[in-house]
Formats: C-alpha cells, sequence, structure tokens
C-alpha cells in the first residue's frame, strides 16, 4: 500500500480479521501442544506401569513354569508382552527373545524403557519397551487446526461481503457530508440512494443517517435562514450591535459601517459626552435589578457631529456576564421635524416667540412657583400704537418687519427667565416671574416704554412707535391665570384711553366703571365658589288649600365683603359664561340636600327644588353623581324636584327628553320653569311630561285683567289635562291668591306668603306654620 494511503473500511476489518484468527492458530497451537504432552505424558505412566504388571506376572508364572520343563517359553513370553515390546529371557546363556528382532517404531515424542527382572539364580528377564503417542503430533493438531482454518474462511468470506457492505453505506454517508459541506444537492442525492440501495434493513446506521440528514437538513435551513436574516439586517437602516457588560463591541451589521468607522471598538468611543452618565446608569439599572430591556434616546457622534438614534438594548446575563443586543434607529430626521413641529406648535412663525399656548403654560408655573415661594408674578400687556395705520399705509410687509424688530427689542432688555409671547396681531404679552413686588413689574414696563423711543429703521422707512402697556400682578391682582390676562388687557385698553405711550396698572384703575366692577366680581366669584361663601336661602311653597308649606325652591344668594349683596340675575349668568355654573351648581346642591337632610330629621319637611343648569342638564355624569349624593344622605329621589326652564328643555328636545326621562326613571320630581314664556307646544309638553310646571310670575302679574285670568285659565287646564300639578310663582296679594285658587292651581310661591330666608329663619318659619311673613323678614 502506498505511504500516506489510509485503508478501507473492509481492508481494515480483513487485517483485524486475520490478525485475530493469528491469535487463534497461535492460541490453538500453544493449548494443542501442552494438552498432548500431557496426554502423552499420561499414556507413558500407563505403559510403564502395564510393562511393570507383565514383568511381575512372568515373575509369578515362572516358578510354576520351572515344573513344567516342556512349555513353550517363546509362547509364554509373546503371553505377556506389553504394546511396543520386546522381552528377552537369559537362561545359562541362553537368550529366547520375543520377538527375535529389536522393534523398529517411528514417532514423536519417544520414550525407550529398559526393565530388568532377576526370576532366579540363573534366569533374568529384560523388557524393552518404546513409548510413543497413540496418534501423531500433526494428526492430534490436524482436526481443530482445520476447523479453525474453515471457520476463518467462512467468517472472512461473510464478514468481507458485510464489511464491503458497511463499507459502501460508510462511502455514501462521507459522500453525504461531503455534500453538506460544498453545498452540493446532486452528491447529496447521490449519497443518500447509495446508502439506501445497499442498507437491507433498517439498523442503527441507517436511523443515524436519517436523524444526521435531517439534522443537516435544519441546520442548512437555519442556516440560509440567519444568512437571509444577517443579508436583510445589513439592507435595514437600523444597526443591530452586540456589547459586552463593558460596552465592548462584539458583532455589529453592516449599517453600523455606514455611520462609524471600522477603528471604533466601544459604544463609548461613539458616545456624545453628555449622554454617558445616562448610559452607564442604565447599564447599572440593568445589571442590579434585572432591567431586560433599556430604551432612551442617544447621541452618538457621526463624523464628528452629534447624531440621534432611538436605542432598544436587550439584557441577558450569561456566565460570562451581562451581554446586551442594541437596535439603534436613526431617528436625526424624525428629531428636527420633532423640533421644528413642537416649534411651531408652541412659537409665533413671524417672530419666533412663544405663542399663547407655551405662553399660558409659562404662566401657570409661575404662578405654582410663586406660591410656593411667596414671590409676584407680573403680567404686561402691551400693543404698538397705530399700528393699522402703519399696515395701511406701508403694507403687511413692513408691518410685520416692525413686529420683528420690535419683538427682539424687548428680548433684548428682559431676563432670561422671563416669557415674551406674541398674543396676536400687534399684542404681546410678557410675564415676569420672581419679583419682589408688584412695583417690579412697572420698572420692567418703564424699560419697555424706553426701547420703543428710538425709531425703528425698516426699508428705508424711519417709524416712530410707541406702546401702550397693561399690568397685572399675581396674587395682588388675582390669583387665577385667566383673571389677570383679562386684567392686563383691560389694563392696556385703558392706557389707550388715556392717552396711550404710558403704563397702567390694573390695581390702579379702581372699582369705579361698571367693566373694572365686572371683571371684579368675576374674579371674585371664582373665590366665592372654592372658598364656598355662596350660601343657600330658601322660598316656601305653600298648598293652596291647607296653607302648610309642602315644599321650599332652593335659591343661591352671595354677600361680598366690598361690594355687599350681588344679584343672582348677575352672578348666575356670569358663571354660566365663565365656565363655573358645574360647580356653583354643585355647591347649591350639596348644601341643599344637607338643609333637606337637617329638615327631615326634625320632621319639618320631606321635598326641596333645585334649579339646574343647561350645563348640568346635558352631562352624562350628572344624573350618577346626584343620585349617589342623595343616598350618601339617606334622602330619597322623590324627595328633589329638579326645576328646568322652559327655554332650556326646548333647546335641545331630543336629547333633553333622555335626560330628563333618565332622571325620572332614577325616582326624581322634574318641574317646568317659567311655563308660558319658552313657547312650548301641546306634544312637546306631553313629550316632555314633567311632574310640575311652574307658571312664570309674568302671568300672574296680569291677573287684574279678563286676559290675563283666561291665559291662566287655559295653562291650568293643559297641565290638569296631562295630569300635571301646578305650582305659581310671584303671588303677592292676596287678590292675586284669590285668582289663581279659582284658576285651580295647587301650589303657590310668593311674597304674599314668604320671601327667600336663610335656613336658620326657615327651620323658626316651618315650626310656626306661617302664612304671612312677619315684619323685618322681608330679605331680597
Amino acid at each position: 500500500m502506498p505511504p500516506g494511503e489510509s485503508l478501507s473500511f473492509t481492508q481494515k476489518l480483513r487485517r483485524r480479521l486475520l490478525w485475530g484468527m493469528a491469535g487463534v492458530f497461535g492460541l490453538i497451537l500453544v493449548v494443542g501442544s501442552v494438552s498432548f504432552y500431557l496426554t502423552y505424558d499420561t499414556m507413558a505412566h500407563n505403559d510403564l506401569a502395564t510393562a511393570k504388571k507383565a514383568l511381575t506376572a512372568l515373575k509369578t508364572d515362572w516358578a510354576a513354569l520351572n515344573h513344567h520343563p516342556d512349555v513353550d517359553r517363546k509362547r509364554w513370553l509373546a503371553t505377556h508382552l506389553p504394546k511396543h515390546s520386546r522381552l528377552i529371557l537369559n537362561q545359562e546363556n541362553r537368550e529366547i527373545a520375543v520377538p527375535p528382532q529389536p522393534i523398529q517404531i517411528d514417532g514423536w515424542p519417544r520414550r525407550d524403557v529398559v526393565i530388568k527382572q532377576q526370576l532366579d539364580e540363573q534366569t533374568a528377564l529384560t523388557l524393552h519397551t518404546i513409548i510413543v503417542p497413540d496418534t501423531p503430533y500433526w494428526l492430534f493438531m490436524l482436526r481443530p487446526l482445520a476447523a479453525i482454518l474453515l471457520v476463518t474462511l467462512v467468517l472472512i468470506w461473510s464478514l468481507g461481503r458485510w464489511g464491503r457492505r458497511q463499507e459502501k453505506r460508510f462511502q455514501a454517508l462521507e459522500q453525504i457530508i461531503e455534500g453538506y459541506e460544498h453545498q452540493d444537492a446532486a452528491r447529496i442525492e447521490h449519497g443518500l440512494q447509495t446508502f439506501q440501495t445497499v442498507t437491507r434493513q433498517p439498523d442503527e446506521l441507517s436511523h443515524a443517517v436519517a436523524a444526521l440528514h435531517h439534522t443537516l437538513t435544519e441546520i442548512e435551513r437555519l442556516n440560509n435562514a440567519a444568512r437571509q436574516t444577517y443579508a436583510l439586517l445589513g439592507k435595514l437602516n437600523e444597526i443591530i450591535i452586540q456589547l459586552d457588560q463593558d460596552g465592548t463591541l462584539q458583532q455589529t451589521n453592516d449599517t453600523w459601517q455606514r455611520y462609524f468607522d471600522t477603528a471604533v471598538h466601544t459604544l463609548s468611543e461613539v458616545l456624545h459626552p453628555e449622554e454617558r452618565d445616562s448610559w452607564r446608569y442604565a447599564l447599572e439599572k440593568c445589571r442590579q435589578e434585572d432591567r431586560h430591556i433599556i430604551k432612551q434616546r442617544l447621541r452618538l457622534m457621526v463624523r464628528g457631529k452629534p447624531h440621534w438614534f432611538e436605542a432598544r438594548f436587550f439584557c441577558e446575563k450569561t456566565d460570562d456576564g451581562l451581554k446586551l443586543t442594541g437596535i439603534l434607529q436613526d431617528i436625526q430626521q424624525s428629531y428636527e421635524q420633532e423640533r421644528t413641529i413642537h416649534h411651531m406648535a408652541f412659537h409665533d412663525t413671524l417672530t419666533q416667540l412663544p405663542n399663547r399656548v407655551l405662553m399660558e403654560d409659562r404662566l401657570q408655573t409661575a404662578i405654582a412657583l410663586a406660591q410656593r415661594d411667596g414671590s409676584h408674578v407680573g403680567v404686561l400687556f402691551f400693543d404698538l400704537d397705530h399700528f393699522k395705520q402703519i399696515n395701511d399705509t406701508l403694507g403687511h410687509e413692513i408691518g410685520d418687519q416692525l413686529l420683528i424688530e420690535a419683538a427682539q427689542r424687548v428680548r433684548r432688555i428682559i431676563r432670561p427667565h422671563d416669557t415674551l409671547c406674541r398674543w396676536g396681531g400687534d399684542e404681546f404679552v410678557l410675564i415676569t416671574p420672581k419679583l419682589r413686588a408688584c412695583e417690579d413689574a412697572k420698572i420692567v414696563a418703564q424699560k419697555v416704554l424706553e426701547t420703543f423711543r428710538q425709531p425703528f429703521e425698516i426699508n428705508g422707512h424711519q417709524l416712530s412707535v410707541s406702546t401702550s402697556i397693561g399690568i397685572a400682578c399675581f396674587p395682588d391682582d388675582s390669583d387665577l391665570m385667566q383673571a389677570l390676562l383679562s386684567f392686563a388687557d383691560k389694563a392696556m385698553f385703558h392706557a389707550k384711553a388715556q392717552g396711550r405711550n404710558q403704563v397702567v396698572a390694573f390695581a390702579d384703575m379702581g372699582t369705579g366703571s361698571d367693566e373694572t366692577q365686572t371683571l371684579y366680581i368675576q374674579h371674585r366669584l371664582h373665590q366665592a365658589i372654592e372658598a364656598g361663601t355662596i350660601d343657600v336661602w330658601y322660598q316656601p311653597i305653600v298648598d293652596i288649600v291647607s296653607n302648610r308649606v309642602q315644599a321650599v325652591e332652593a335659591l343661591a344668594r352671595w354677600q361680598d365683603e366690598e361690594l355687599g349683596w350681588i344679584s343672582p340675575a348677575t352672578f348666575v349668568p356670569m358663571a354660566e359664561n365663565l365656565g363655573l355654573i358645574c360647580p356653583l351648581g354643585q355647591a347649591i346642591i350639596d348644601q341643599a340636600l344637607d338643609d333637606l337632610q337637617q329638615l327631615q330629621q326634625a320632621d319639618l319637611l320631606g321635598q326641596v327644588h333645585i334649579n339646574l343648569s343647561s350645563r348640568q342638564l346635558f352631562s352624562h355624569a350628572f344624573a350618577p353623581w346626584l343620585h349617589e349624593a342623595c343616598q350618601r344622605r339617606g334622602l330619597l329621589p322623590q324627595q328633589l324636584v329638579l326645576e328646568v326652564t322652559e327655554s332650556i328643555a326646548l333647546r335641545d328636545v331630543a336629547h333633553a327628553l333622555e335626560q330628563l326621562h333618565e332622571l325620572q326613571q332614577d325616582g326624581f320630581w322634574v318641574a317646568l320653569d317659567d311655563f308660558g314664556t319658552g313657547y312650548a307646544s301641546l306634544s312637546q309638553l306631553d313629550e316632555l311630561h314633567p311632574d310640575e310646571v311652574k307658571i312664570d310670575r309674568s302671568f300672574i302679574q296680569k291677573l287684574d285683567s279678563e286676559a290675563g285670568q283666561l291665559t291662566l285659565h287655559g295653562i291650568v287646564n293643559i297641565a290638569h289635562a296631562s295630569d300635571i300639578r301646578v305650582v305659581s310663582e310671584g303671588v303677592e296679594t292676596e287678590a292675586q291668591l284669590d285668582a289663581v285658587r279659582r284658576a285651580g292651581v295647587e301650589l303657590v310661591q310668593g311674597y304674599y306668603y314668604a320671601r327667600p330666608m336663610p335656613l336658620d329663619e326657615l327651620i323658626t318659619f316651618l315650626k310656626a306654620q306661617k302664612t304671612r311673613p312677619e315684619d323685618g323678614l322681608d330679605l331680597e
């Protein structure tokens, strides 16, 4: 066999078989030889013993033989002759030998034995015997060696065939493996066919090949999928990286090379300096708190410039430490767009100043900080005097440039934490937080005036422009943001009315004018609702037959410390306009329910009328809240009569029907207030179907005429036809009482019986069940 060439499986099998047979031959030779010699030795001892017995027998017989001289001595010797032996009888120099000639026997091994026996004084007997194996050595060894040889030949033949088949199977297996290594499908297929051809029946090797084929196929599929995935990841814009716990790069996709140099080995090398602390903090959290995902925005240095990436790292703890797999998405463009959109959403496009939304947020923040540290916040509202004339004369382009230049001038004189915003048109708002006193806001306003004293040079036009500034201050003027803005705006218009180019503080305007008083009331209304200083008074509703109080109507009353009593006709519509009617109504209802609970426990009264606003009526949360408020106090829904005006009920009939019916289903009574003033038709009244209608006082005031009485009778008849109870408001005289009694009205409310009164007076009134008020009870 040439050097370096390996043996085939069959050759190795044959060689090992031959070596095995040679060993068996050697073993048989050794064992056979030992067995042969042991057998020979035993035979030699037996033959020797036989010879000695023969000599003993001859000696015994010799004595008897001497008495018979005629006995044939040769025959006697032959009778006792052992195998392979010669006996020689010497008597008086006469020798008799049997057989006559010496024995000639060939054999191996061979032992010659000579034994002499003295028969008498003159006679000696000599025995010559040759001890050789009965079977020659070669014949003794022939049969086992022949059997071994035959078995060996059979094994060589059978195992040779089996070995050749197995060799072909292994060669086919090698071909399959090589096919997978070289991605050669034809070689794989040929190897599989060859293996199946030489395989007679399934065995462990065939099962192993099937499992190997399945495994290699699955590995190849996974490798192909991995290659495709890697190729796909290489085409993506996202960067895929793997890091160890020290931030060293273990693996990256091709996208990494688009941004960073191949010499980069750690993520820290490309991290923006301001991002390193947050990155280390995130890693520490991942190590200590078993965080599995790190999500954060990172700035990485791409070609020397900061670049924003959305980073998501998946943390995995292994035996070698923390392992991170990260996805970095380039968001630089979207980040810039976000900044642009954010800037556009909160800044004016012309002057780049903060707009109203951002200004209100900063003002709210400034108020919150001032409440904590006891400082003051100034709100300066100013615009450019006669700006419309400049726009109309020189054009909007010049006007826009003037606004930009004016904004830049003011920005140069204010503090970094002040906020200048464009309110709209030529109006600006300046927020000045952290003032020691409100007088400091006037100092800032004077600086703003000074900036406008220098003429503006715009496109060759020299423009002299002044400004009018109004000031409101937190907390002196108000603690509400909208009120401060409104007060500053009013102060600015007051400054214009005083001749422009000046500063006016809202606190210096006084409270003499109606407009200023309205603003003051609005401001005080906020505070009164929050402080709960608006009281609830009650006016009795009397049964016209028994002259006993059946219910009371809850009415809001407000007495201000400075302005005194403020009419509900003033502050209730104001609350509607300011969006305060819901908290005001809720406060009135809570107080009325508390008082009703007290009156019921004293067995004085069991029902109260409460007026609803349109916002309460059309709020889906109102009915559940009212039901829960009654349950909390142990009151039944039937003890509340909810009054809605005819105009409110008719504003959105479909929605009003739904809400009113829901309240009625809960057990609350519904009364239609000011009936007759909203032009309700009979069909609408039937659809609404209130429990009560309250005739407006305007009809009662016309009862001195026949037409007025006929109208009253018609309204009462319409209500009774629909099985609705009637309450007459505004009854002040006995004649009016007689008229409504004749018309069939069941309940009466008005000054004839009692004016609105606070709870303590109502309790006294109910205990006495008075039908006419006493002197001094006339409170309005």
